[in-house]
């Protein structure tokens, strides 16, 4: 589910979403929890938001992050035009300043996002890791 382009709404999770990000409240994990079927939660965060995303890993929710190099991340952004620069090399400059405690959160669970060449790896490939 790509939380930022309407999957919650369209799987009738935006509110419990928007109580998880918003209070104690506990509602979205019961309801990941009670699927029968893996899901990915495809969500950028800031990374002043590590406490809750915390929440989720304790929870019991396997967490991922998806590495890639600054420059070709940043092409790929400015291309989707969705954010500014200032805002992308702002939200790198607080990843690069909370890497500790966002590498503690996700231990090992780091996925390349591209390839050697620049090419995006296939959401398939990405899942194949994460689901194994």
């Amino acid at each position: 589910m790509d939380l930022e382009h309407g999957d919650l709404e369209k799987h009738g999770l935006q509110h419990l979403w928007d109580e998880f990000w918003s209070s104690r409240s506990n509602g979205f994990i019961s309801a990941l929890l009670e699927t029968a079927a893996p899901i990915c939660l495809d969500c950028g965060f800031p990374p002043r938001c590590v406490p809750i995303v915390r929440r989720l890993a304790d929870a019991g929710v396997e967490l991922w992050w998806l590495e890639a190099d600054t420059q070709l991340a940043k092409k790929y952004f400015l291309d989707r035009a969705t954010v500014s620069e200032a805002a992308f090399n702002e939200q790198m400059a607080n990843i690069e300043a909370s890497r500790p405690a966002i590498m503690e959160l996700f231990g090992q669970h780091v996925i390349r996002a591209f390839r050697e060449d620049g090419a995006h790896v296939p959401y398939e490939e990405i899942y194949a890791q994460m689901f194994k």
